[in-house]
Formats: C-alpha cells, structure tokens, sequence
C-alpha cells in the first residue's frame, strides 16, 4: 500500500523542518517539502496536489482550481488563524475539511510585542 502523502507548504516549517512532521511519517504518512522557503505559485500547487490526501498550507492562495485538481484530498490545515486564502466553497463542494490553528503563533506575537515596545522606549533601534 502507498503512503499517503501530506503536502507542506508554510515557508518556516518547508525550509527549516519541524520535529513534530515525524510523527506523520512514523503514522504511515510520506511528508512532501517541495517548495522549501518558497511560498508556491499555483502552477507548484498544481505539479504536486494530485498525490495529496492532506495539506498543510501556508498564505498561499488555494484557489477552485488547485481544489479540483486534488481528487484525493480530503483535509486543509491553515498554519495560522485566517482562512480567507482557501477557496472555503469549492473545498466544500470537493468534501474536503478547511481548519484554521488560532493560537498557534499567540505566543511569538506576544513575545515580538513586547520586544518592539520594549525597544522603542529604549531607543535600542534607531530609524
């Protein structure tokens, strides 16, 4: 039986890894990092979403037609809250399930926050 194949696309985890993609791999899943650093086009999209049943994408536009060119996907994770880069009514359409991660970055926001606060009251930076 082939492994099923999860698409990355979210430009950190394409270009650096992240630890947690070994849990997929060790569940049976082929991990695809075709476009590493790069946020794709939707000619990429195309070459690659065929083969896909999951897909965890970036701020790329996922528009109606990479949806009706993945037959066997069944699942879109959006590495971050908004969803307005998802075609949501052709996924629909397809059967296929549109999730958000809303606090997932609540903590690097917090911690750039404050740094930037932080550094403008102390003038660390100059313009």
């Amino acid at each position: 039986m082939k492994a099923k194949k999860i698409l990355i696309t979210p430009r950190s985890i394409s270009k650096n890894g992240h630890p947690e993609l070994s849990l997929l791999t060790e569940a049976g899943y082929e991990v695809l990092l075709p476009f590493p650093g790069k946020q794709p086009s939707e000619e990429d999209l195309l070459s690659v979403i065929g083969e896909c049943s999951g897909y965890l994408a970036g701020v790329e536009k996922i528009s109606r037609k990479v949806l009706d060119n993945a037959p066997m996907l069944r699942i879109i994770s959006r590495n971050g809250v908004g969803l307005d880069n998802v075609d949501l009514q052709s996924a629909k359409e397809h059967g296929i399930e549109v999730l958000g991660t809303p606090g997932a970055n609540s903590q690097g926001v917090a911690e750039l926050a404050l740094t930037l606060l932080l550094g403008s009251a102390r003038a660390v930076v100059e313009g």
